[in-house]
């Protein structure tokens, strides 16, 4: 019994062998179809990466919105996605196209956020301790 270990592991290669397992990637048959892939696991590569980026960079979403997240990531990986479809029929308009704009391709008022939102240009305006 001094070296079981050693036995033990040359009876698992052997009976892998035997079956036809071991070394089953020097089998002439698998290239006859193209090349073999040099990995088994395409998925953490493809799909899983997605998913796993996904879910570091929103780390805070609760349970069911991570879900709900790596739902909607992975239909949008499927090969005919119509994110559109998910709208009713009664939100949607055929003569909106999603843009306010003005005739002339300049944005109508309050569709976005201004820089005059965000920074006072007068120190009037700020209210002191007194107001």
């Amino acid at each position: 019994m001094t070296h079981q270990p050693l036995r033990r592991c040359y009876r698992r290669l052997e009976r892998l062998w035997r079956q036809g397992s071991l070394f089953a990637f020097l089998d002439p048959a698998l290239v006859a179809g193209g090349p073999v892939p040099r990995t088994s696991n395409i998925l953490e590569g493809g799909v899983n990466a997605c998913i796993k980026r996904m879910l570091m960079n929103h780390r805070g979403l609760l349970d069911a919105h991570r879900t709900a997240a790596c739902e909607w990531l992975c239909y949008m990986k499927s090969p005919s996605p119509d994110p559109y479809g998910f709208i009713p029929a009664d939100d949607r308009d055929a003569t909106d196209d999603g843009d306010a704009t003005t005739v002339d391709g300049a944005p109508s008022d309050g569709t976005g956020i201004e820089w005059g939102d965000l920074h006072l240009t007068d120190q009037r305006t700020i209210p002191g301790p007194d107001d």
